[in-house]
This record gives C-alpha cells, structure tokens and sequence, in this order.
C-alpha cells in the first residue's frame, strides 16, 4: 500500500495501524515516487552477490550463538552463557567485520569491531576467574 504526501516525487510504502486511535497509516519507506521497483530490484539483485552471501552467512553464525544460549539455558532450567556463546560471537562478528570492510560501510565495521572487543574481553573474564578457582587449595 503506498501514497504521495505532498512531497514532489516520493512515494511512501505504510503499515497499518494497530491503533484505533489515530487515523492513517505509517509511513516505513520514503523513496522517489518511480524508483520503487527499481530499489526493490536493486536490493533482490545485491541479496544474490557473493558479498551478500558472506553477509549473510555472518548472520547465521552470528544467530547460532542465540540458538546456543537457548539450548544450554534449557538443558540447566536457568539462563546461562555457556562458553561456546563468546566462541561463535566472536567467529560471527569476523565475518560480519569482514562484510562491513569488503562493502565499505562503517556503521557494520564500527559495531562489529566494538562487539569483537566485548567478546574477546569475556573470554578473558572467564578464562581468568576458572584460573582463580582451579589455584585455590
């Protein structure tokens, strides 16, 4: 569903709303008004490069670690990280840092490096509290 707001030659893609409050609907996506097909053209025609597929494939890693935590907080009866979490973290966050680089976009080369940080220091964390309780007689 889309409409002209009045702004010369964009089209604006809405969503329903869930309100009854308010009339209308909400905008999500402002684009020129003719280039709509070819945006959505341009977005399916990048989705199937071998860049996207390494953005991609980041993603899924990146998901697992989600899946990861959810079966091991299961299995425990209570939420845990377990260590595989910070391990697929961090394998997730190189490929997405790769793809940021290779794509040249720096808000994906900022959050992933920030992340990797983050994670590379639980590890330490970690690593550093099991050495303390393994010295303790």
């Amino acid at each position: 569903m889309g409409w002209n707001l009045g702004f010369t030659g964009h089209h604006v893609v809405t969503a329903p709303q869930r309100s009854s409050s308010r009339k209308g609907n909400l905008p999500l996506v402002i684009f020129p008004q003719d280039s709509a097909p070819g945006w959505f053209a341009e977005v399916i025609s990048r989705a199937k490069s071998p860049l996207a597929f390494l953005g991609f494939l980041g993603q899924i890693v990146f998901f697992l670690r989600f899946l990861v935590q959810w079966i091991a907080s299961e299995k425990r009866g209570a939420s845990m990280i377990p260590l595989s979490f910070w391990y697929i973290s961090i394998a997730g966050s190189f490929l997405l840092l790769l793809y940021g680089i290779l794509d040249r976009d720096p808000v994906i080369i900022v959050g992933q490096c920030a992340g990797t940080l983050i994670y590379f220091r639980n590890l330490h964390l970690i690593k550093r509290s099991r050495s303390a309780v393994e010295s303790k007689p």
